[in-house]
C-alpha cells in the first residue's frame, strides 16, 4: 500500500510539472533534452573499471512506457552492462529541479 501511495505522489508531481529537462550525453559532453512526458527522474550512471571511467546522463524511464518504480530503475540496463565488464557502477538519479544531472 504504501509502495502505491508513493507511485501515486510521484504521478502527480509529474502531472504537475509536465515535461522534465535533463543532462543527456557524457562524461564532460551533454546539452539540455526535454524528457517524455511523465518522466520522473534525470540519472548519471558512471561505471569505474580498472582502464577507465564511463558516465552517461540521461532522462530515467517513464511512467507512460517501463516504469515500475524499482530503485535505481533509469539505470538498470548500465548497471548490468558495466557489471558484464568487470566494472562498479553508481546510478544518481534525480527529479526535484530540471537538469539536475
Amino acid at each position: 500500500m504504501c509502495k502505491l501511495a508513493h507511485r501515486a505522489a510521484k504521478i502527480s508531481i509529474a502531472e504537475f510539472l509536465g515535461h522534465l529537462w535533463c543532462h543527456e550525453g557524457e562524461k564532460k559532453q551533454y546539452t539540455p533534452a526535454k524528457c517524455p512526458a511523465q518522466t520522473l527522474e534525470c540519472f548519471k550512471f558512471t561505471c569505474d573499471t580498472n582502464e577507465t571511467e564511463f558516465v552517461a546522463r540521461g532522462c530515467g524511464v517513464s511512467l507512460l512506457t517501463t516504469a515500475a518504480g524499482l530503485p535505481n530503475e533509469s539505470c538498470h540496463q548500465a548497471l548490468e552492462i558495466c557489471q558484464r565488464i568487470g566494472g562498479i557502477g553508481l546510478c544518481e538519479t534525480c527529479g526535484d529541479k530540471h537538469m539536475c544531472n
